[in-house]
């Protein structure tokens, strides 16, 4: 019973920091960025997905990481499948510092 909790308490804290992330870069510039590596984390008891991706902003490459938390590693594992290496997605940042990024689920 107790994992079974902890497992709904991080799902539910990983969706507010994303909607939080989300709402606040609504008016952030955006850029073209590509996808470095995106995979699962299935050995973990909190399923997550990450994709690594890089964009240019006024000439400089950055990097980022986009984390999404799921309910099973099998729905991590498909959307993590959704990003191939090479596709473009769109990166949200911050402006005059670009380093902070965010890729939001409706772009």
């Amino acid at each position: 019973m107790g994992l079974f909790l902890d497992n709904i308490v991080f799902y539910l804290f990983w969706r507010v920091v994303r909607l939080i992330k989300e709402k606040r870069s609504n008016a952030w510039p955006s850029a073209e960025g590509k996808v470095v590596r995106a995979y699962h984390q299935g050995a973990s008891i909190y399923p997550a997905a990450e994709v690594a991706y890089k964009y240019t902003v006024e000439g400089k490459t950055h990097t980022g990481m986009h984390t999404m938390a799921f309910w099973s590693n099998s729905s991590a594992k498909e959307y993590a499948g959704r990003f191939l290496p090479g596709t473009t997605l769109v990166v949200r940042y911050k402006p005059g510092e670009p380093t902070v990024s965010v890729v939001r689920e409706y772009d």
